[in-house]
Order: structure tokens, then C-alpha cells, then sequence
């Protein structure tokens, strides 16, 4: 399937979407690199489902060069945006979920994401709605490496907060 943008010839994407094995090795990598999606998210077909409907989804969202953390939405206000996207294509089953989102947008291997030790808290992405980079296939590059695109650290506040001072009592 090959996912195009507008009507013009030079308005089409470059993004081709994986085929069911391919999304399946996909899946794998990704719960390789971060083995706590093993246990979040086991193998199913439900799941394998989730996560096919996150990665066409995904296909039809712009990008960002960098990920965005002013005014950004939450991870599952993207995996519904992604959901609301399937329902209205025409899809009978459009469930997405949160994990399965998370480890679609690792795949995709040109998403910019924030590191997903903290999951569900703390995701951001490099995507937006209505204008950006398109989607590509560069979800191949991390078939032929094996790696998925690294994540982003997030710069934290170092002001040291004093303790609050007051007690509660009942």
C-alpha cells in the first residue's frame, strides 16, 4: 500500500507501508531495543493489530525535525487522533492504544520520540497536525540495520526545589 498526499504528482509521498511480516520483525525490533514493551505489550493478534493500525496511521501524520515539549499533546491524546484518522478512512477495527502507538512511532524509524523509560509519562514526538515532513519508508533502514532511531534526551529543570514547608495533618 502506498500512501499518497494530494493530487499533484510531485505532492506524493515517499512512505510505503510495511507489509504484515515486515511489520512483525518491526514489532520485534522495537521490543528488542526496549524490552519492557515484552511485558506490556505481548504478542498477540490484537496487539500485532494495535500496532499495525498506529503504523498506517502514523503514515499520514507530519513530522517535526525535532520533538516537541511546549504546549505538546499527550501520548494518548495521539493514539486516539490516530484512532479518530482509522474511523473515519473507512477501518473496522481502529483501536490503537498507548504501547502499541509508542512502539509504531519507534518503528517508523523518522519520528523523533523521547526515551520510553518513563512510559506512559514523559513521551514526546516530533509530529503535527496539518502541515510537516512526510511520512517515508525509512522504516526499511531499520529493517536492513536491526536499529531503531535513537531517542531524544529530555533536558530536565536543575533548580533544586526546597521542601515544602507545611504539614497535613487529619
Amino acid at each position: 500500500m502506498q500512501i499518497i498526499y494530494g493530487v499533484a504528482a510531485e505532492a506524493k509521498s515517499t512512505f510505503v507501508m510495511a507489509d504484515d511480516g515486515e511489520l512483525r520483525r518491526l514489532r520485534e525490533m522495537v521490543v528488542t531495543s526496549y524490552p519492557q514493551f515484552g511485558s506490556r505489550v505481548p504478542t498477540t493478534s490484537e496487539t500485532h493489530l494495535a500496532f499495525r493500525n498506529a503504523f498506517v496511521a502514523l503514515g499520514h501524520i507530519g513530522r517535526t525535525s525535532e520533538i516537541v515539549t511546549r504546549d505538546a499533546r499527550s501520548i494518548g491524546w495521539w493514539a486516539g487522533h490516530c484512532e479518530e484518522f482509522l474511523q473515519q478512512s473507512g477501518y473496522d477495527n481502529y483501536d490503537v492504544g498507548s504501547a502499541p502507538f509508542l512502539m509504531a512511532v519507534i518503528a517508523h524509524g523518522d519520528i523523533p520520540h523521547s526515551p520510553p523509560a518513563r512510559f506512559p509519562h514523559d513521551q514526546f514526538f516530533g509530529l503535527t497536525i496539518g502541515t510537516g515532513i512526510r511520512a517515508t519508508d525509512k522504516w526499511r533502514g531499520v529493517l536492513e540495520t536491526g536499529e531503531v532511531l535513537p531517542p531524544v534526551p529530555l533536558t530536565r529543570p536543575t533548580q533544586n526545589y526546597p521542601a515544602p514547608d507545611f504539614q497535613v495533618r487529619w
